[in-house]
């Protein structure tokens, strides 16, 4: 208990902290009883109004409350500095000891016909467009309510901080900001009344923040063919729906050829078929403007891939081809490609499983070919005619073949060692 009073017919008033309650307890011993809550942190010093109205000093910083009849708690002051920790009255007079800085304050008797009341700092955390003040408030009449406003990007007011601004019909005027404050100008023309603020509402929009977006695949450098799936991933800091397009670009970025546009999900089908080959740049743009058509923000990936839906060319040179006496086939050969590299070479014998082909060597040539040596030698033949094919993929998973027949003669005595043998025409590209 850190404040007592006692009114004129004998009731006891108690201040108690922590909490900032106010009870009172009867003249005639009955049992306490909550008489207000003054919605501060802790109750300093407490005194009676010639009216009946009780005076408190709250709170950590210089407040007076005032509690009337309706055992409502008003705000009556609120200082800049300062704390309140003894209160008194004579007349109609109230006398507030402050202490940080040590001062003697008096205030009355009457009321002023205007007054102040300054609001804490509203911090909304990133710079935001201000909208509207509102309150709720008793005014009777002669009496009026006028609120002004200040911003700033600091948390305590100073020089950088706008100056104070009337609001115009309920609009704050002061510009974006992190941090805005407000003050309330109470006016009065009779002394014996005042308005009473109730409530006060700020609306605010905070500042749009930019989305993030990043492809997942294709992967810069990849070569695509045919029909391929876009994944990316999008990120909003203020949780907007995102909207995208995909775009491509064959001249670097100069200029762009929309493939999508509006998609709400993370991916989509691109049919690089109705593509020229060749190296494109491919976007995709995130966009908030859904959720906020006033201020939209975007971003954008992008990558370069190679489209390439051309097979290679594959060949065995048919001069090459022998059995020896060992019953292995064995030819040489070539492939290539115009655009992309060759990724890998098999063989298989009469259908068989494929079997990969080392890639001897690998060169670029000044045409801008991808070309590469090939050698084979399969494995023990039965006598009889077989099927020799070769495959060959580039980097886009092109595919393209050839196909010759070999024919391994029956064993004789006095047979050659190798037997040439005649070739087939080449399978069509597969």
């Amino acid at each position: 208990m850190d404040a007592l009073v006692l009114d004129d017919e004998g009731n006891l008033y108690v201040g108690a902290s922590p909490g900032g309650r106010i009870y009172r307890i009867p003249a005639d011993g009955g049992l306490p009883e909550l008489y207000c809550e003054a919605e501060q942190r802790a109750i300093y010093e407490l005194c009676l109004l010639p009216d009946g109205d009780l005076v408190a000093a709250v709170g950590s910083r210089d407040l007076l409350v005032r509690v009337g009849p309706d055992r409502k708690p008003n705000l009556v002051l609120r200082a800049e500095t300062g704390l309140a920790t003894a209160i008194a009255q004579a007349d109609g007079v109230i006398y507030v000891g402050c202490s940080a800085p040590g001062q003697l304050r008096r205030f009355g008797p009457g009321r002023a016909a205007s007054g102040q009341l300054e609001s804490e700092v509203f911090d909304a955390e990133r710079t935001a467009r201000w909208g509207r003040i509102d309150w709720l408030a008793e005014a009777q009449e002669g009496t009026g309510v006028t609120a002004e406003s200040r911003a700033g990007d600091s948390p305590m007011p100073d020089d950088h901080w706008s100056p104070w601004a009337a609001a115009q019909d309920g609009i704050i005027v002061s510009p974006p900001a992190r941090y805005l404050q407000y003050r309330l100008i109470l006016r009065a023309e009779d002394s014996a009344t005042s308005p009473v603020v109730q409530q006060i509402r700020i609306s605010h929009q905070p500042q749009n923040r930019q989305p993030t977006c990043s492809l997942k695949s294709p992967k810069a450098g990849d070569w695509l063919s045919k029909k391929e799936t876009i994944n990316w991933q999008g990120r909003d800091p203020d949780k907007d729906t995102l909207a995208y397009e995909v775009a491509t670009s064959s001249d670097l970025g100069k200029t762009w050829k929309q493939l999508e546009q509006d998609i709400r999900e993370n991916k989509c089908e691109w049919d690089t078929g109705e593509q020229e080959d060749g190296r494109y740049l491919l976007r995709v743009t995130a966009t908030d403007g859904l959720s906020v058509p006033a201020d939209p923000r975007s971003a954008e990936a992008s990558v370069a891939i190679w489209v390439d839906n051309t097979p290679p060319e594959i060949g065995i040179f048919k001069s090459s081809l022998s059995v020896g006496d060992d019953r292995r086939a064995r030819a040489t050969g070539w492939a290539r490609d115009a655009l992309s590299p060759i990724r890998s070479v098999e063989y298989r014998v009469d259908g068989g499983n494929w079997k990969s082909l080392p890639l001897t060597s690998v060169e670029s040539s000044l045409a801008g070919e991808y070309v590469t040596d090939l050698s084979v030698a399969t494995e023990v033949l039965e006598a009889g005619s077989h099927s020799l094919e070769l495959r060959a993929f580039d980097a886009a998973g092109n595919v393209a073949t050839d196909r010759v027949s070999v024919t391994v003669e029956k064993e004789t005595e006095g047979a050659a060692k190798e037997t040439p043998v005649s070739a087939a025409s080449p399978a069509p590209a597969g």
